[in-house]
C-alpha cells in the first residue's frame, strides 16, 4: 500500500532503535493513502463520526467489502488523531503487537509512551517480559487520549487465535482513556470480553449490511470515481448482482473497460462467481482459509434457497447441533447472512453461492447434484411444498414438479402464494387437462381483476376434476375454496352458497369456520346480522 511519505521518513528516525533487536516492517504502522478519488460515503462517514466517541468500535465483513479503505477515509478526513496498525501472521505474540502499537503511536507523536519504548531499546541479558511493557505502556496510556484521536487494529482477523494479543488488547480496551477510540477492523466480529461496554453502550458495530455500496453509491462510483456511467437499468441489474459488495464492483470495472454499452449489459447479465476474475478472487481471498469441513458443508448448502438448521443438516448430511455450529461459524466468518424474511433462516450471498455451487459440481459432477437435489426434494417435501419443487425441478424431475405442486393446491390457496406457484407452472405446464393448475391459474387472474376469466377457469377446473373423476378429497376442497372466493368477489350469491354448501359439513374445522365465516360476512353486507359474523 502507499503511505503517507513524511509519516515514512518520521518513522525512519524514530523506530530506528528498535532495528538491532527487533526489525519493524514501516508499512504495518502507517496510515494507507488512498487515491484522490476514493469515493466518499458520507453515510459511512456520518455514522463513524457520530461513534467516534464510543471506546471501541468494530468494522467488520468478509473480504473486499471496502472496510480498510472506507476507515482511511475517515481517518484522513476527520480531526482525530490516527494511530495505525496493520496486523499480519508475523504478530506471534503480545510483545511483538506492543513494539509495533508503540511504533505506531511513536511515528505521529514521538513523545509518546517513551517510557515503554525505552523498556524495548535497553540491552539486557534477561529477556525483556511481556507483562513489563505492557504495565508501562498502561501506565502512560493517558497521553493517546490528550487529543482526540483512534487507535485502528486493521486485518485483526489474522491474530484472533493468539491468545497473548487478545488479553493486550482487551486491557488495552479496559484501561483506554476517554479520548481514545479503539477501531477494530477484520473479517469476523472479535471474540474480545467486550460484554459489559456492549451493555453501556461504549461498543458500535459497522457491518457488511451497512458496507455494502446501495445502488445509488454504486451509480456515483461508476460515475464519478470510475469514469464509466451505466444506464439505469445496468446499475439496477449490477447491485441485483453484486448486493453492493466493493470487490466485485471493482472488478467488473475492470472486466467492463473498453466495451460498448451494450457489451457492457450483456456482461453485467451473465456476471457470475463461477468463472473469471470474480472466482480467482473468491478462491483466494474468501474460501481459501476456510477448514475442510466448514468448506464441504458451504458447498452442500448452496443448493439451499434458504438455509435453516434442519435443512443444512439434511443437505450436508451431518446432525442438526453440527450444523448450528457450522452456520454460526460461516455467520460470523460473514459468509452467510440472516435471510431477508423468515426468522431463522440464513443464505449466502448471490455470487458466494455460484463459486460455492461450481465447486460442488466438480466435486460430485451433473449426476451427483441432480441426486443431491432429488434426496433434499423428498425430505423437505413434508416441511415445504415449494423448496421441494424447487429441488425437484433442479433435478429435471418435471413429472415431480407437477405432482408437489398438484398436492400442495389446498396450501398454496392457504398462504397465496400463488407467484412462486405461478413461476414452476409457467416452467412446467401441464401436458394436459390439469383441473389443479385450473384453480392456480384462476385465482392469479382474479389478481390481475380479471374476473370473468378467472370465473371461466374456475368452472373449467370443476368439469376436468369430473372428467377425469378425480376423487382426491384435497380437490373437492381446493375447488370449493377457489369458488367460494370468486362468488364472493362477484357477489354471486348462488355460487358462494354452493361453495358453502360443499365445505361447511366438512371435517375440518377451518375449513367449515372459514365457510361459514363467508356466507355471514355476504350476509351481513345486505340485510343479515353484523352481531352473528
Amino acid at each position: 500500500m502507499s503511505v503517507e511519505p513524511e509519516i515514512g521518513n518520521l518513522l525512519a528516525v524514530e523506530t530506528a532503535h528498535f532495528r538491532p533487536s527487533f526489525p519493524l516492517q514501516p508499512g504495518k504502522i502507517q496510515r494507507p493513502l488512498l487515491p484522490e478519488d476514493t469515493l466518499r460515503r458520507d453515510r459511512l462517514l456520518d455514522w463513524l463520526g457520530a461513534r467516534s466517541s464510543c471506546r471501541v468500535l468494530y468494522v467488520v465483513a468478509e473480504a473486499g467489502f471496502g472496510k480498510t479503505t472506507l476507515v482511511a477515509d475517515f481517518a484522513r478526513r476527520s480531526r482525530l488523531r490516527t494511530f495505525w496498525y496493520r496486523l499480519d501472521d508475523g504478530d506471534t505474540d503480545g510483545l511483538v503487537f506492543l513494539r509495533y502499537l508503540i511504533a505506531s503511536c511513536q511515528s505521529v507523536d514521538p513523545g509518546l509512551l517513551r517510557r515503554a519504548a525505552t523498556l524495548l531499546s535497553e540491552n539486557s541479558v534477561a529477556p525483556i517480559r511481556q507483562e513489563t511493557v505492557l504495565d508501562a505502556v498502561l501506565a502512560e496510556i493517558d497521553s493517546l487520549g490528550e487529543v482526540p484521536s483512534a487507535l485502528v487494529l486493521d486485518d485483526f482477523h489474522t491474530v484472533e487465535e493468539v491468545q497473548s494479543i487478545r488479553e493486550v488488547v482487551e486491557r488495552l480496551i479496559s484501561r483506554a482513556p476517554k479520548g481514545l477510540a479503539v477501531l477494530i477492523v477484520g473479517r469476523r466480529t472479535p471474540r474480545l470480553a467486550v460484554g459489559v461496554l456492549r451493555a453501556r453502550g461504549e461498543l458500535a458495530e459497522l457491518t457488511r449490511h451497512e458496507l455494502r455500496f446501495d445502488e445509488s453509491e454504486t451509480i456515483r462510483l461508476f460515475s464519478e470515481s470510475y469514469h464509466r456511467p451505466l444506464e439505469s437499468d445496468v446499475a439496477h441489474d449490477l447491485q441485483a448482482r453484486t448486493e453492493g459488495w466493493a470487490a466485485s464492483l471493482q472488478l467488473v470495472r475492470t472486466a467492463v473497460e473498453g466495451r460498448s454499452p451494450g457489451q457492457v449489459r450483456a456482461f453485467v447479465r451473465s456476471l457470475s462467481g463461477a468463472e473469471g476474475s470474480l472466482y480467482d478472487f473468491l478462491a483466494e481471498e474468501v474460501v481459501a482459509e476456510l477448514h475442510a469441513d466448514l468448506r464441504q458443508f458451504l458447498m452442500r448448502v448452496a443448493l439451499l434457497e434458504e438455509i435453516d438448521p434442519e435443512s443444512a443438516a439434511i443437505a450436508a448430511s451431518v446432525p442438526p447441533a453440527l450444523a448450528r455450529r457450522l452456520i454460526g461459524e460461516a455467520q460470523r466468518l460473514g459468509l452467510l447472512s440472516k435471510g431477508e424474511g423468515d426468522v431463522g433462516t440464513w443464505r449466502a450471498h448471490p455470487l458466494v453461492r455460484d463459486f460455492l455451487r461450481s465447486h460442488l459440481e466438480a466435486e460430485m459432477g451433473e449426476a451427483g447434484i441432480a441426486e443431491l437435489h432429488r434426496h433434499l426434494a423428498g425430505l423437505l417435501e413434508p416441511r415445504s411444498w415449494r423448496l421441494a419443487a424447487r429441488h425437484w425441478a433442479a433435478a429435471g424431475e418435471a413429472d415431480e414438479v407437477r405432482r408437489v405442486i398438484c398436492s400442495a393446491v389446498p396450501a398454496i390457496i392457504g398462504t397465496g402464494d400463488f407467484t412462486a406457484a405461478g413461476d414452476l407452472m409457467a416452467h412446467f405446464p401441464a401436458p394436459g387437462p390439469n383441473p389443479w393448475y385450473d384453480i392456480i391459474h384462476s385465482r392469479q387472474l382474479a389478481a390481475q381483476g380479471r374476473h370473468e376469466e378467472a370465473l371461466a377457469i374456475g368452472h373449467q377446473a370443476e368439469a376436468a376434476g369430473a372428467s377425469l373423476a378425480v376423487d382426491d378429497p384435497s380437490f373437492a376442497t381446493a375447488s370449493a375454496l377457489n369458488l367460494l372466493f370468486l362468488g364472493v368477489r362477484g357477489h354471486d350469491s348462488e355460487m358462494r352458497e354452493s361453495a358453502f354448501a360443499k365445505l361447511n359439513p366438512c371435517d375440518d374445522p377451518e375449513l367449515s369456520s372459514i365457510a361459514r365465516s363467508a356466507a355471514l360476512m355476504c350476509r351481513a353486507g345486505e340485510a343479515g346480522s353484523l352481531d352473528a359474523l
